[in-house]
């Protein structure tokens, strides 16, 4: 969190972040917080990491409603596909699609935020069309992986990405 908040406050979010943990440890959480302060026009001026969290745009983000913050999932996958359940793998498909919504300009905000939830399900084709998108990320866009298991993916997924692990905390009474 204070990595995230430091490249904030410096004005240097970097192009790609990989968040990891356990399930149930907060990475959507944590994502949709990122998500709130680099949309939210209403940020603190003592502190450009805290969004106001009561904006159209911060409201926006937590609805997942926000044109310019957009999330691909087993779950969206699966809607676009018209099939019913949820597949086991992130298809080439839905890579592509990430990469069409690269291409775009943001809406409302400064940038955009691509978000690929369960990333370590990403087939290795799949894994092969994003590392183009890592590579040579589009202006204004910032990519974040969200996986269970990060040494599921590439070790070149991985190098190009700003890691950052969580942990579970232990509960204090």
């Amino acid at each position: 969190i204070a990595r995230l908040r430091e490249a904030i406050r410096a004005n240097r979010v970097g192009h790609a972040y990989l968040i990891s943990g356990p399930k149930g440890v907060g990475k959507a959480a944590l994502v949709r917080a990122f998500a709130q302060t680099l949309c939210c026009p209403n940020v603190s001026p003592d502190d450009p990491s805290q969004p106001c969290g009561v904006c159209r745009a911060c409201r926006n983000v937590e609805r997942d409603a926000h044109p310019d913050v957009e999330r691909f999932s087993l779950e969206s996958q699966a809607v676009l596909a018209e099939k019913p359940g949820r597949s086991a793998t992130l298809t080439i498909e839905t890579v592509r699609r990430l990469r069409a919504s690269a291409a775009l300009l943001p809406l409302e905000s400064e940038r955009r935020l691509l978000i690929i939830d369960d990333a370590e399900t990403l087939l290795e084709p799949a894994q092969q069309a994003l590392l183009k998108t890592l590579e040579e990320p589009p202006r204004g866009v910032t990519l974040v992986l969200l996986a269970d298991e990060p040494e599921a993916l590439l070790k070149t997924i991985r190098s190009r990405c700003q890691e950052i692990s969580l942990k579970p905390i232990a509960q204090t009474l």
